[in-house]
């Protein structure tokens, strides 16, 4: 296979990974999404072989392409917690080096259809209050995320009240909360933050009570 858009090493196509993904997007826009597991049942070439057997002719467009760098952006943005998955750990390693092999390609197919379905599920989220408010709020805790810097650890616990409006509270401070259970909580609201594209307000000076 000849391409003047694939580099070779070692005798193994290289691709570039947001062009690939450029033409990936847009052969599944025209064919729907076929991945390898399924092209047998489905009598149709998996998307990856078709993308490259179609490589230089494929044309994509600028939506093609602000999507692939969104795409390419959601990855980068994966928390530590989130890169425990394995499949979004190959991801991330993938994104990071740029490129990948011929041996990747059904792997990396796969990265538009992944990235719709986690957007897709992501919850309707909007920003609660104004900025210095004082709120009561009843909350349900969700997911605590730690990290460390030049003060000590630092703890990220995560709610959600019943409109799917997600708050977040960051301090150096231990809580214990129990995951999917409600809590009565008085802050002031810090700033409204987006984050991969969701809206989450943050919150300060939270008293439990």
């Amino acid at each position: 296979m000849e391409s003047k858009n694939i580099e070779q090493k070692l005798g193994e196509p290289i691709f570039d990974l947001k062009e690939f993904l450029c033409k990936t997007i847009c052969e599944i826009e025209k064919n729907g999404w076929v991945p390898k597991s399924k092209s047998d049942e489905l009598n149709k070439l998996p998307t990856s072989l078709n993308v490259v057997n179609n490589y230089d002719d494929i044309e994509y467009s600028k939506e093609h392409k602000d999507k692939a760098i969104n795409i390419i952006n959601w990855i980068k943005e994966l928390s530590d917690e989130d890169r425990k998955n394995n499949y979004l750990n190959n991801l991330f390693t993938i994104v990071e080096s740029g490129f990948i092999q011929y041996k990747e390609i059904n792997f990396a197919a796969s990265i538009p259809s992944a990235y719709d379905n986690a957007t897709k599920s992501a919850p309707e989220s909007n920003h609660f209050g104004t900025i210095k408010e004082k709120v009561q709020l009843n909350i349900k805790f969700k997911n605590k995320y730690t990290f460390s810097n030049n003060f000590g650890m630092i703890n990220i616990f995560v709610f959600v009240d019943n409109k799917n409006n997600i708050f977040t509270w960051k301090t150096n401070t231990y809580h214990e909360f129990e995951k999917d259970t409600y809590y009565t909580i008085k802050a002031t609201i810090k700033s409204h933050d987006i984050y991969k594209g969701i809206k989450q307000t943050s919150l300060s000076y939270c008293k439990v009570i």
